[in-house]
């Protein structure tokens, strides 16, 4: 009965070893075609309620051997601390039962979190573990690897010539204008930094910034790269000096997660996210990520949302079009980078669950010793949005963190594919536009040339600032930024020299149209390029108000 219920536990296990189990299951159909082979000599020689007896004692051993084997490779990963574990109980009996019994058993007890009901432990020796989950196994509602969760590489901007440096222009950039009073964005609100912690600096003022220990101490350390949760918390809310912040009242803690090797880990990270909750943060960022996870994560994003927090992070800097961990989980704030200019970053992760992109390249930033440097990655991008969360919520009483979400997710302005996308989700944070409280404002934007890619991936032209594809039509994007329903606007087209106009169907405040513009590929062909010019021109009698975003211009090319 007990292998039973251990052949259960591991089959409904919901770590992240999600992407293991085709392998795994490859590996035990080719153990049992072994097996089979021996059991067919065995069955010829024996009568038939031996070989029953036998096929039973047979089939006992084949599985907990099984399991044994997956519950080693799945604690045994370069991915993942050495020789640690995450253990998660069913119910607070079966953690008590643990606590007393976990020493003489061969496991050493790192950390606990009552609230989450798990334990981060280090194991003598693998077969500790395969005994103790299989004399216990009713006990755990998961036991598994303790997954790194790093900073994401720094992205060498340099490789991407089109990038846009943000620099010092991160307000004008999110579409603020100079003119505009800050001073009191993101006042009342906690947002909590997991990340290397956050050192004392000037751009924070005083009384804004204290810090939460889980183990890791109060202070950044001195390696190259801890200078990463300062330069996150400054742009959050850093208000003054050469850092402008996106949310400057804004109250931060800083919850330090990694350790001295750099490195931070799901156990440590899902613990940050308790105690900052603990701390009163209604907004969390998270400018790390990892490509596992565990149900103690899901626990502490749980624990989060009972509390009102919302958590934001960074999608990864690796290329990739699937999102790290924790931006993969579905009710986190998912953010990419995008340039200056509201392009994608070349290194920014992409995939399906992406929430939002925003300024991720080269955007100023404060670091350890006071210093100043231009910072890069999805690690920027996602602070951006969680000022932008504070700033939003601090305009009325009592808004919640997902509120205010739903506002930045509805006035985001839409790249790429017509509508939500796995590259750039909702779309770019356009910041100006989710603080404008103005009902009348008149905003129309050229918000995006597209042209699909095939099924198969296969590209026959590129949109200089869209996007690769074979297609035979430019979708032009047309965005109603302003606060009510426009109708009769016009779409001025240029497209390899030759003029007509579209007449823009209404479009209600916040939505988008789509234009189709066909593509000269005669011209395309025998040229090697061909230049699309789209100007959108509000009704008569109708003042823009952001007219720099009525024109867009791109070049197309031969690939």
């Amino acid at each position: 009965m007990l292998l039973l219920v251990a052949v259960w536990f591991f089959g409904e296990w919901r770590s992240g070893a999600r992407k293991n189990q085709a392998e795994d299951r490859r590996s035990v159909a080719e153990r049992k075609s072994g097996e089979e082979g021996a059991a067919g000599e065995v069955e010829r020689a024996v009568g038939a309620d031996e070989r029953e007896g036998l096929a039973r004692l047979a089939a006992r051993e084949r599985t907990e051997a099984e399991w044994r084997d997956l519950l080693r490779r799945r604690l045994e990963r370069r991915t993942a601390r050495e020789k640690e574990a995450i253990v998660i109980f069913k119910d607070d009996e079966a953690y008590r039962k643990f606590q007393a019994r976990a020493r003489a058993a061969g496991f050493f007890i790192l950390r606990e979190s009552a609230k989450l009901r798990a334990a981060r432990v280090r194991y003598d020796t693998i077969a500790a573990v395969q005994q103790e989950v299989f004399q216990h196994v009713r006990d755990y509602e998961e036991i598994g690897a303790n997954a790194f969760v790093d900073r994401p590489v720094r992205p060498v901007i340099e490789e991407d010539g089109r990038a846009l440096a943000v620099r010092g222009e991160l307000l004008r950039v999110l579409g603020v204008g100079a003119a505009v009073d800050r001073s009191q964005w993101g006042r009342g609100v906690i947002v909590a930094v997991l990340d290397s912690g956050v050192a004392g600096d000037a751009a924070f003022g005083s009384g804004r910034l204290r810090a939460v220990d889980v183990g890791l101490g109060l202070s950044p350390g001195s390696g190259d790269d801890d200078g990463h949760g300062t330069a996150v918390a400054s742009i959050i809310a850093a208000g003054a000096g050469e850092v402008a912040g996106v949310a400057p009242a804004a109250q931060v803690v800083s919850v330090r997660v990694t350790a001295e090797d750099g490195r931070s880990d799901v156990f440590t990270v899902s613990e940050g996210i308790v105690a900052a909750v603990d701390a009163g943060a209604k907004v969390i960022n998270i400018s790390l990520g990892g490509y596992d996870t565990s149900v103690l994560l899901t626990r502490a994003v749980d624990y989060a949302e009972a509390a009102g927090a919302v958590i934001v992070a960074a999608s990864g800097n690796d290329r990739m079009t699937m999102l790290a961990w924790p931006a993969a989980e579905a009710r986190v704030i998912s953010v990419g980078a995008t340039d200056a200019a509201g392009r994608l970053a070349g290194f920014s992760n992409v995939g399906e669950g992406l929430k939002m992109t925003a300024p991720g390249v080269g955007g100023r930033a404060a670091w350890l010793g006071g210093e100043r440097v231009l910072f890069s990655g999805t690690s920027a991008s996602a602070p951006v949005v969680s000022g932008a969360l504070a700033a939003v919520m601090s305009q009325k009483a009592g808004r919640s963190g997902r509120e205010a979400w739903e506002i930045l997710a509805a006035r985001s302005d839409d790249a790429g594919a017509p509508g939500t996308d796995a590259e750039y989700g909702a779309g770019v944070l356009d910041l100006g536009w989710a603080m404008e409280g103005n009902p009348a404002r008149v905003d129309l934007a050229v918000s995006s040339h597209w042209i699909e890619r095939t099924a198969d991936g296969a590209a026959g032209v590129s949109v200089v600032g869209g996007a690769s594809g074979a297609g035979e039509v430019v979708d032009v994007v047309v965005q109603n930024r302003g606060g009510f329903a426009v109708a009769g606007a016009v779409l001025e087209i240029e497209a390899g020299g030759v003029k007509s106009r579209q007449v823009v169907p209404v479009i209600a405040a916040g939505a988008s149209a789509v234009l189709k513009v066909p593509v000269d590929r005669i011209r395309v062909d025998a040229e090697g390029h061909w230049v699309l010019r789209t100007v959108v021109v509000a009704p008569g009698g109708m003042s823009d108000a952001v007219p720099e975003n009525n024109e867009r211009v791109s070049g197309l090319r031969v690939k």
